[in-house]
Order: structure tokens, then C-alpha cells, then sequence
């Protein structure tokens, strides 16, 4: 193999192929929100264009012949490209035997191999615009490229699966860079206290809606100004339109059609573990996740030493599925709806 020009006697245990020109990967170092086993190999596919983009896998993956994978021409085409980069950033180097090693056992464990064609192929491909849908299949990018390697302080449905779909961030939110920020460094603090974490998460709720009451505040004024003679409508409509948790439940309706689109079960477990906090510290209960959901921000706001030590668990867990919910919602966000009526 040729790196920078040079021949290296480095030896793989996979049949690789040197036929293909790196160049035209792109490769991302990963942490991982799990523990890595070398047989934790998954293609990935963008979910709208059902395409396949990449390939993720561990890096260790790299130095052995006895997982699943060790003979599929396609991970070998990828692997290749992998082996490759990592010589070239000496994160692989020969041990005495010309046998490839980890120069470093604590380099990020895990990279995202992506074919550049295959990107160039989805309208406006960034990488950016999928973190949250990385983050929810257990991964979190942190370095584009050998050459960039840094590291990061910091259980998954994607583990039992052999194909990770990814979904882009909605374009609305393309250019909100907190969001990014809290996906990329907050949140995969391992560190975190659970009240932390949900006060981080229902963050970027509270950007979505904020998005809401600038756009239903405007209408409003508008109506005004068409017809001022309805004045006390228009005052319970203004307490509508600000009430924080009237808008939670706008976001995170099923009504049709909605803000977003959430998986139902994701929203059940969600609204479960909200029931059960809700329920040892004595506190009202609602039937949808939307209300339960703010009166568990409420509660941990306003009144969080009404929590016992021994139930902090249940805000964990209330992470956790507020996580997998919120990555629905910020793939699939759209406000206003397009008025489906409307020419054009």
C-alpha cells in the first residue's frame, strides 16, 4: 500500500483492495453512546433518498477477519479507504511482524465512511444537517478526516440493526447553531447530571417554540389590524398564542397536520416515563405527552427539591426517551404548514 507516495509493508487480515482512490471518501471520527464491539458494522442510508451514503464501523473492525463483514466486498471497499486514511494520520502504523496496530488504544473508537459521489447525489449533503440523526442512532461526530483526529471528554436500537437510517436536521433549523453546539458537546457528556441534560433538551424546545410564537404573534397582529372590533376575542386569542404550554402541545401534537411527525411509540415510552415522575412526587397528570411533558418542566424549574434523591433515576429515563421524541421532531419540523390550498 502507498501512503504519501511510499510503500508500507504494513499487512491487513482483510483481503483489501487497493483499487479505490480514498480521495473520493470522506471519512469521521465517531464517539459512540455505547459500548463498541468489533462486530458493530452498519451501512447507512439517507432516509428520503433511500440512497446509500456510508458505511459506520469500528475501527478494530479494521484488524481482524472474524466478524460478519470480513468477507462482504462492499465493507472491503470501505475498509480499504479507512485503512488508508488512518496510515496516513498515524493513528495505524506496522509492529515488528509488518502487522497493522493501533498506534494509540485511546483514538475514537468508531469512524463514518462516506462515498462522496453517493452524497453529491442528495440535494445540499451536509453533515451538519445530521448530527441529531447520528446522536439518535448512538454516534457523535467529532473530527472530519484522519488529519483532524481530536478527541472528545465524554443503548441503542442501532446495535441490533445492520443498517443505520439517517435523516437530515429540518431546513428550518439549518442555521441555529445552538442546536448543533448541544448535539456535538453537551449533550454526549457522559458527566452530565440528569437535570442537566433536561434542561439542556427542553432548550431546544424551547427554540422551536419560540419559532411558533414569532410567527403565530405576527399573524395575530395582523388580524388586528384587518378588524379591531373583536376585542375580547382577540385577547383570550393573545393568551393562546403566549401560553408556553399551548405551544408544547402545538409542537408535539398528533393533530393533523402536525408540526412534526413522531414515531408513537417513541412518544408512548416518553409519555410513560413522564407519567412516573409525575406520579411518586404526587404531581397532576395529563393524557398526552405535550402536557406531561411541561408539567415535568415545571416541576423540575420550579419545584425540583420536591424530587427525592432515590427518584433522580426517573429523569434519566425521561432523557432518554426525550431524546429519541426530539430527534423526530427536529428531522421533520415545519411551521408554518404549507397551505395545501393555496395556487401555486
Amino acid at each position: 500500500m502507498s501512503v504519501h507516495g511510499e510503500e508500507t509493508t504494513a499487512q491487513s487480515l482483510l483481503a483489501l483492495n487497493p483499487c479505490y482512490n480514498p480521495d473520493e471518501y470522506t471519512m469521521y471520527f465517531l464517539d459512540s453512546k455505547h459500548e463498541v464491539l468489533e462486530n458493530d458494522i452498519f451501512q447507512v442510508f439517507d432516509s428520503e433518498s433511500k440512497n446509500r451514503v456510508g458505511w459506520v464501523f469500528p475501527i478494530q473492525s479494521l484488524l481482524s477477519n472474524s466478524h460478519t463483514y470480513a468477507n462482504n466486498d462492499h465493507y472491503i471497499k470501505y475498509a480499504y479507504v479507512a485503512t488508508y486514511k488512518l496510515l496516513c494520520a498515524g493513528v495505524f502504523m506496522s509492529n515488528d511482524y509488518d502487522e497493522l496496530r493501533l498506534k494509540d488504544e485511546n483514538c475514537m473508537p468508531v469512524v463514518l465512511v462516506l462515498c462522496n459521489d453517493n452524497c453529491n447525489r442528495i440535494p445540499n449533503f451536509d453533515i451538519n444537517h445530521y448530527v441529531i440523526s447520528l446522536y439518535d442512532n448512538g454516534f457523535v461526530v467529532c473530527a472530519v478526516d484522519a488529519n483532524n483526529k481530536k478527541s472528545r471528554d465524554g443503548d441503542n436500537a442501532s446495535q441490533n440493526h445492520a443498517i443505520i437510517h439517517i435523516r437530515p436536521i429540518s431546513s428550518q433549523l439549518h442555521d441555529n447553531e445552538f442546536i448543533k453546539y448541544a448535539y456535538e458537546t453537551i449533550l454526549p457528556r457522559k458527566d452530565l447530571m440528569p437535570v442537566t441534560r433536561f434542561h439542556m433538551l427542553y432548550q431546544v424546545v424551547e427554540i422551536l417554540i419560540g419559532i411558533i410564537l414569532r410567527h403565530d404573534f405576527a399573524e395575530f397582529i395582523n388580524r388586528i389590524g384587518a378588524d379591531a372590533s373583536k376585542y375580547f376575542d382577540t385577547i383570550e386569542d393573545l393568551r393562546r398564542i403566549t401560553g408556553e404550554g399551548a405551544r408544547v402541545h402545538k409542537l408535539l401534537s398528533t393533530d393533523s397536520p402536525g408540526i412534526s411527525r413522531i414515531d408513537s411509540e417513541k412518544r408512548e415510552f416518553c409519555n410513560k416515563d413522564c407519567i412516573g415522575l409525575l406520579t411518586v412526587v404526587n404531581e397532576k397528570k395529563k393524557t398526552e405527552l405535550s402536557g406531561n411533558l411541561y408539567r415535568v418542566r415545571c416541576l423540575i424549574v420550579h419545584s425540583y427539591h420536591m424530587i427525592d434523591i432515590q427518584h433522580i433515576d426517573c429523569i434519566d429515563e425521561i432523557n432518554d426517551s426525550f431524546e429519541r421524541v426530539l430527534a423526530d421532531v427536529l428531522t421533520t419540523f415545519e411551521y408554518p404548514k404549507p397551505d395545501i390550498n393555496s395556487e401555486g
